[in-house]
């Protein structure tokens, strides 16, 4: 690119001095005589444009004259250390549970405030420290990440001020906070009276909206019914397999109502 430069400047110490006796030699000047001595102060205005690049770190001489000056790009720019950042927490953490702490620098001494600019009303973050927190518990199963977008400034709120942000992945680990559920109230099967003893009747099976070992589940037969008839768990499928315990008679009984109960293998007492 090509820069104009437009230099204007006063300068009283820089005053140029004659003796007396050679203010015949000058003309068309006013000039004040003090102790054998003139004075004159001089402001000057240069104006100059370059018709060359100007490099960082290059020396550009305007003029006749050496006047020339140093450009150099500042080395404390304003970054985010050891990004990019991520981090997990447990769903439904208490609010207020630290998350991460991310931290700018410049190189400098400058003191760096950070805020929040995407990611409320579920985060905030400590304006000093940079250190991110939750502002409520967070479900899993509603939300299971976040991209919380930081900022980070010096000399903030005034003009000029330079700022740089950075995003953090915040993932939710699941907790076992949801019980297994039917998605039907009613089943129906049928078997016959001639059955052997081992057959299978029919299978069900509960829903969980957690993950991995914390939807795992086992079933139960409630009440009478678990004389004639006994559940197990597929444990790839999670499904409730209801087999045939003793032989039924028809002409003795040709309806059964069986209750069954899904119940997590690991139980998470904070939710019960």
């Amino acid at each position: 690119f090509t820069l104009a430069l437009v230099q204007h400047w006063t300068c009283p110490p820089c005053v140029y001095s004659w003796k007396t006796d050679d203010l015949e030699h000058i003309s068309g000047i006013s000039l004040r005589e003090r102790h054998g001595w003139a004075q004159n102060p001089m402001v000057v205005h240069e104006e100059q444009m370059l018709t060359h690049p100007l490099k960082f770190n290059q020396q550009s001489n305007l003029g006749k004259q050496d006047r020339s000056q140093k450009y150099s790009m500042p080395d404390n720019e304003l970054q985010f250390l050891n990004g990019p950042y991520e981090a997990t927490i447990p769903e439904m953490s208490a609010e207020g549970t630290s998350v991460i702490q991310v931290i700018a620098s410049d190189q400098t001494s400058a003191r760096l405030l950070y805020s929040i600019l995407q990611g409320q009303p579920y985060f905030s973050v400590e304006r000093t420290t940079g250190v991110i927190r939750t502002n409520s518990p967070l479900d899993r199963e509603t939300i299971d990440r976040y991209f919380v977008v930081i900022q980070a400034q010096d000399m903030i709120a005034e003009m000029g001020g330079r700022s740089v942000t950075t995003t953090v992945t915040i993932s939710l680990s699941d907790v076992n906070d949801n019980p297994p559920r039917f998605p039907h109230r009613r089943y129906h099967m049928n078997i016959s009276e001639a059955a052997p003893i081992g057959t299978t009747v029919g299978k069900i099976m509960a829903e969980d909206s957690d993950v991995g070992d914390n939807a795992a589940m086992n079933y139960e037969i409630e009440g009478h019914a678990s004389h004639n008839f006994y559940i197990t768990t597929n444990n790839k499928t999670q499904e409730g397999i209801v087999i045939l315990k003793k032989r039924v008679d028809y002409e003795n009984r040709s309806r059964y109502d069986i209750r069954v109960k899904g119940i997590n293998r690991y139980i998470n007492e904070r939710f019960l």
